[in-house]
Formats: structure tokens, C-alpha cells, sequence
């Protein structure tokens, strides 16, 4: 579901697949949420898709939390940030996921980000780091770290921005929340994955009501 609050959007979506020299082969996807929206935003998506690309033939990186490492020493450079002239508003959150089909192993780093995991029907959330991708602590970049989660055909991968789930409405004009959206996808992981599409925009449509688009909105589903 990818829905721009404006014209250009903030918010992008990156799938690839590689095969390593071992003839290990990896589903890889990310989805990010840059600082701001509109023309800011969507330069920033650019920037971040460019680095995206870049990783798939960098041998340096062979994780995700590499990835986004990469990505995060990238974008300060491009930005020629440092720790006295960084500011919040050059930044990204984003998700980055490996999936290992020969293991059956998904790897997950996030920056200021979260990740759900359908197994049998149970949702599990899984966080990822606290800093975005831009982001200086006592004058050093902060890196990522990699999360192994175990996954079985039939399992579904969610990746998300926060449109989504910080959309005001329904009858208090509230946030739509993380919690709320847990429910709905144990309502509808076991269907079709165009069936799941069509219920996630309805009820966003739903619960949106009369009120503004809060952000940019994207979410992936992937089944293994």
C-alpha cells in the first residue's frame, strides 16, 4: 500500500535479489520514511534509493545493519554533515530486511523503525534501533545492529512507515496506533495478498474519515 500524502512523497519501498558466489540466494527489502514530505521529502528518497542500490554491489556489506550503515556514513557525506552542523531535518527512518531461503533465516536492522512477523496466525513486533539513519551521539555516527529471526513457508513480513499508524481519525480523531494495527493484520494475514491489500485501504479509508492524510503511507507485506 503506498499512498503519498502529496504529490512526491517522503516515504519509498526498495525490493532486490542477489545470489552470492556460494549460490546462496536472498529476498532483500527495505521501506523508508524521510524527514518531511513533498519535494524535501522526495529528495531525500532519491538519496536513500541511489545508497539502496549501491549496497547490492558494495562487498563490504553483507548484512543489514551493514546496509544501513553504509547508507548512514553515504548520507552524511552527500549532505557534507558533521556533528556541529547536523540537523533533524536530513535524516530517514527505514527498515531493511534479508531473507535467507536456504536457512530459512530472516535478518532485520531498523532505524527508528519497526517490523511485524505473521507466524501461524500470532503477530510479534519487532523494533529496531532508537536513531535514524543521520544521526550523531558524542560526536560519532551510530551504527545499526542485526536482528535473526527464524521463519517458515507461509510466514508473513510486514514493513511499515508510521502514516499508517499515526493517522488521526475514527470518532475521537485519534492516532490509528500500533496496537490497533496488530489486530488487523491477525484479521487478514491468512488471506490472499491482494485481499489483505484491498482490507488495509479500506480501512484506512474508514478510519480516516473526513479528516487530512496525517503523512505519507506505505506498508509491504511479503509471504515466505
Amino acid at each position: 500500500m503506498y499512498r503519498p500524502k502529496d504529490v512526491l512523497s517522503g516515504d519509498f519501498y526498495w525490493v532486490s535479489e542477489v545470489i552470492t558466489n556460494k549460490k546462496e540466494k536472498f529476498c532483500l527489502a527495505s521501506v523508508a520514511d524521510c524527514t518531511g514530505h513533498g519535494i524535501p521529502g522526495a529528495l531525500m528518497s532519491l538519496i536513500g534509493n541511489n545508497f539502496l542500490r549501491l549496497c547490492e554491489k558494495e562487498t563490504s556489506v553483507n548484512s543489514p545493519a551493514e546496509a544501513l550503515d553504509f547508507i548512514n556514513k553515504g548520507l552524511f557525506k552527500t549532505l557534507r554533515q558533521d556533528a556541529n552542523n547536523a540537523t533533524i531535518n536530513d535524516g530517514m527512518d527505514i527498515s531493511f530486511i534479508a531473507i535467507d531461503y536456504n536457512t530459512m533465516k530472516l535478518y532485520f536492522s531498523g532505524a527508528k523503525s519497526i517490523i511485524f512477523v505473521s507466524k501461524k496466525g500470532k503477530i510479534i513486533k519487532y523494533k529496531g534501533d532508537s536513531h535514524p539513519v543521520g544521526a550523531f551521539i558524542s560526536d560519532e555516527i551510530m551504527g545499526f545492529r542485526n536482528q535473526e529471526i527464524d521463519v517458515e513457508k507461509g510466514d508473513l513480513i510486514y514493513l511499515v512507515t508510521d502514516g499508517y499508524l499515526d493517522q488521526f481519525g475514527g470518532t475521537q480523531n485519534r492516532k490509528f496506533m500500533v496496537k490497533q494495527f496488530m489486530q488487523l493484520l491477525s484479521k487478514i494475514n491468512n488471506d490472499k495478498m491482494e485481499d489483505q491489500l484491498l482490507y488495509l485501504e479500506n480501512t484506512f479509508n474508514d478510519w480516516k474519515r473526513h479528516y487530512e492524510q496525517t503523512d505519507d503511507v506505505c506498508v509491504m507485506g511479503i509471504r515466505v
